[in-house]
């Protein structure tokens, strides 16, 4: 991916590292509390055969766990390929 559009320092705080690490704790604990309550307020609203279209959800926890609730799809478009 070229670095035109990229902000000075956003590969460094979205690296590989991080992801990895964001994931290893999310497949250990499952959902930290902001995803939780994200997750409980759109759960709560209904998600059995909708989609999801999610700018910016990182690692994809939220979607997973909205699909294992009931939701048909989930989209998740990330800036950066260490989160894809």
């Amino acid at each position: 991916m070229s670095d035109c559009c990229t902000p000075k320092g956003y590969r460094q705080i979205f690296s590989e590292k991080n992801a990895a690490g964001e994931a290893k704790r999310y497949r250990r604990k499952g959902l930290d509390g902001t995803s939780r309550r994200i997750f409980d307020f759109i759960r709560e609203r209904g998600v059995e055969g909708k989609t999801l279209l999610e700018v910016g959800g990182g690692i994809g926890s939220i979607e997973i766990e909205l699909l294992k609730a009931g939701m048909s799809r989930a989209i998740n478009v990330e800036l950066t390929p260490t989160y894809e």
